[in-house]
């Protein structure tokens, strides 16, 4: 049974059945390979190694993942810093589970002592024990003939040590030396210091992916290695994890060895709980965000009477990460497309993600939502930012500042179908998550020409988040602040624009209002393209007398920017439909309307202002770092 399993690196072949002197020949017709960068001679290529997860003792509930983490990480460094053959992990834990099905008998060699097997010459274990101030490691090399120690590694780390690998990746670089590898200097470099960012979120989801996998959450482990993916697309364990597991999900074989189609039902529910319940506690948190700014200062008109000259050419944008919500998107169609591959959805009243609307009512915007519990992710969410930005000259002097708004969170864009049922409804069925863009012109309209405040060098600098130091903001809320020119070059390319949604805010004097927009890819950057466009337009103002107002419509969310003074709210242009409102303090808001009586009722509060069903009022102030 053993014998017939390929182990990587373990069973090499003794002949090729040629002749010696043609084997000879064959070998001196090879041109040498090049030099490795990060060895010098062999680099032990003709030894082999098993790397086992390290015991653990005294680690939170929550650091179940370290020992995978651990393993991941020597494996990286003995497979990239050496030529030594390192057994394949995901064939390692195929071995195990094997060895532990109960098809051995208990007494037998292969299971009392898993050393007795050989797979390669050599097996690597061993323990860390968690301290008050970080980890104690203890890694011994054996080989796997008689269990002669060939190296050893005792040493101590930090918990940021351990957190950046910086521990694991010096223990490394000390066991790799005692195998007999001759490290170049790079690879001194390299592994005496702390991991790249990527490649560190890479290892610490592909290990949570594989704790979630043994603990049988299907749902988490699918979103790990998809953020693994995200983080180091090289990882070919992560990868081939991912596949597999996608693979197995869209087949919507999760019940086939049960006895019946109730346990098989019940299995699938069991799933989608657990989905729910997992992206219901994941979306609870503000997903990273980049706030972007530009510094293209370009003079405006002049106001001869008040001695003064404004200047524009400024925005402020915000753009979600949208590996965030790929992650969301991929796993939530996997498990979709299984639930169809058992052809069973239907029968099984277990049609989802679904939400049902009238096609003919007034009612078509609430719905009903089917989730499997009363928990659900599919909710949008939005919610805004007040930006302060200061117009800086070069004696570092403020002469000119603006706060504005900026809208940030997510949306639900749901794929519509004829109810099958009930030709007067509506579904939404499947869809795509898509977070949330939206971009803000900065006019300083009033700067004073003077020489000691107009210097030839102005420059723009965010100061505050919702009256909050802009780096103590970005440091709490995972707010990345960039110019635009560092935006465009690095970050941008790796956004994906299917997984966005524009808002644009404000409008010019006698315009229409900005109207919501989706973006899609085009020309290599990003293209409005008017797909999507409808009736839900961000906001009715007129910036000429700052003057704004409430009106009918299908409207879902409303941006008063800073600049707004007055308020017309009346009850006859206010109906029941969903609508949030966000707005600054002490605005006259004037009329008989719903929102203006709460509004005022309110204290004039900044902050986030949500209609409930019966045309009722919640208020939220904006978002506290």
């Amino acid at each position: 049974m053993l014998s017939s399993v390929c182990w990587a690196g373990g069973n090499k072949d003794k002949s090729t059945g040629q002749p010696k002197q043609q084997q000879q020949a064959a070998q001196q017709a090879q041109p040498a390979p090049p030099p490795s960068p990060f060895f010098t001679g062999d680099g032990g290529k003709d030894k082999s190694i098993a790397i086992l997860a390290p015991t653990t003792t005294g680690l939170a509930e929550n650091q179940g993942y370290l020992p995978s983490l651990v393993q991941g990480e020597f494996v990286s460094n003995f497979t990239g810093f050496s030529a030594i053959s390192v057994l394949d992990r995901v064939r390692l834990d195929e071995q195990y589970t094997e060895l532990f099905t109960g098809y051995y008998d208990e007494n037998a060699a292969a299971v009392t002592d898993l050393g007795h097997l050989a797979p390669t010459d050599y097996i690597m274990g061993g323990s860390i024990t968690r301290t008050q101030t970080g980890y104690a490691m203890q890694i011994q090399i054996t080989k796997s003939a008689d269990k002669m120690t060939v190296a050893s590694h005792s040493g101590t780390f930090s918990f940021t040590e351990l957190d950046n690998l910086t521990g694991i990746r010096r223990a490394s670089l000390d066991l790799l030396e005692k195998m007999g590898v001759t490290p170049t200097e790079r690879t001194r470099t390299e592994l005496s210091g702390a991991a790249e960012a990527g490649h560190v979120s890479a290892q610490t989801n592909l290990a949570q992916g594989i704790t979630a996998q043994k603990q049988g959450t299907v749902v988490e482990a699918l979103s790990r290695f998809i953020q693994s993916t995200n983080y180091d697309p090289s990882l070919a364990e992560a990868a081939s994890r991912l596949n597999i597991l996608t693979a197995n999900v869209k087949s919507g074989n999760i019940g086939a060895n049960v006895r019946n189609e109730l346990e098989w039902r019940d299995q699938w529910i069991a799933r989608l709980k657990e989905l729910e319940e997992f992206y219901t506690n994941y979306m609870k948190e503000i997903p990273p965000y980049y706030l972007v700014y530009n510094d293209d200062i370009r003079q405006g008109a002049i106001d001869l009477d008040k001695r003064t000259v404004a200047l524009h050419g400024v925005f402020i944008s915000t753009y979600p990460n949208t590996a965030y919500f790929e992650t969301i998107n991929r796993v939530v169609e996997t498990v979709r497309q299984g639930l169809e591959a058992t052809g069973k959805a239907d029968d099984w009243k277990l049609v989802w993600p679904q939400m049902t609307f009238s096609s003919q009512s007034s009612n078509r915007d609430y719905g009903y939502l089917q989730p499997v519990e009363f928990h659900s992710p599919f909710q949008d969410y939005v919610n805004a930012w007040w930006v302060t930005v200061d117009l800086v000259n070069s004696n570092g002097k403020v002469i000119a500042r603006q706060t504005e708004s900026l809208l940030y969170g997510w949306e639900w864009i749901w794929a519509l179908r004829e109810n099958q049922r009930n030709r007067s409804l509506v579904d939404r069925i499947g869809g795509t998550l898509r977070g949330v863009h939206s971009r803000r012109d900065i006019v300083f309209p009033a700067v004073d020409p003077g020489a000691d405040s107009l210097t030839e060098t102005l420059s723009i600098r965010i100061s505050s988040i919702n009256g909050v130091p802009a780096g103590q903001a970005a440091e709490q809320s995972k707010i990345s602040i960039l110019p635009s020119k560092e935006f465009l070059a690095s970050i941008r390319k790796t956004l994906q624009p299917q997984y966005l949604i524009e808002y644009s805010v404000g409008t010019n004097a006698g315009r229409e209002p900005e109207r919501f927009r989706a973006l899609s890819g085009g020309g290599g950057g990003f293209s409005t393209t008017g797909q999507n466009a409808g009736p839900r337009h961000i906001l009715s103002f007129r910036e000429s007398d700052g003057s704004g107002y409430i009106d009918r419509g299908e409207r879902r969310y409303i941006v008063f920017p800073s600049g707004v003074r007055t308020i017309k709210s009346d009850q006859e242009y206010e109906t029941w439909r969903p609508l949030t409102v966000y707005i600054g303090a002490n605005v006259s808001v004037t009329g008989d309307g719903a929102f203006g009586k709460f509004y005022n009722s309110n204290g004039r509060k900044a902050g986030r202002y949500v209609r409930t069903r019966n045309n009722g009022w919640t208020y939220q102030p904006f978002t506290a770092f």
